[in-house]
């Protein structure tokens, strides 16, 4: 499954990714399918991998127990999953079918900083 641009678009801080941006993210990127009760990370996890969700919702469990579900439509969902690295959270997906799109931290990292946002136009205009 390819994941949309305008499924990309929704996501921070994608949103603001040019165009080409997001097209080159949608063919290097890697999207996976969960069926549910499928773990998805660990605690502890050190891949250098960001992940979004896409479609259906997860539950996340913190190394105190806590536990807080995410689902596709949920305003946390713009953001990437448990992103600290070693993740503090493991997390399982909670639906019948639960998308991920996965992105290296470091092409991420990379892009996000070749992004002019209007503020920083406004900055360089000395405004």
């Amino acid at each position: 499954m390819k994941v949309r641009i305008w499924e990309l678009k929704k996501k921070i801080p994608l949103k603001d990714f040019p165009e080409l941006a997001l097209k080159v993210l949608a063919d290097v990127a890697i999207t996976t399918r969960h069926n549910k009760d499928e773990e998805l990370f660990c605690i502890g996890d050190d891949e250098k991998l960001a992940a979004f969700l896409i479609k259906g919702s997860i539950l996340l469990e913190s190394f105190d127990g806590r536990i807080h579900s995410i689902d596709h439509k949920h305003g946390m969902s713009r953001y990437a999953l448990a992103n600290i690295k070693p993740r503090m959270y493991s997390a399982v997906s909670a639906s019948d079918e639960t998308v991920l799109f996965w992105v290296k931290d470091q092409l991420l990292s990379k892009l996000t900083s070749q992004i002019i946002m209007p503020q920083d136009v406004i900055n360089i205009r000395g405004l």
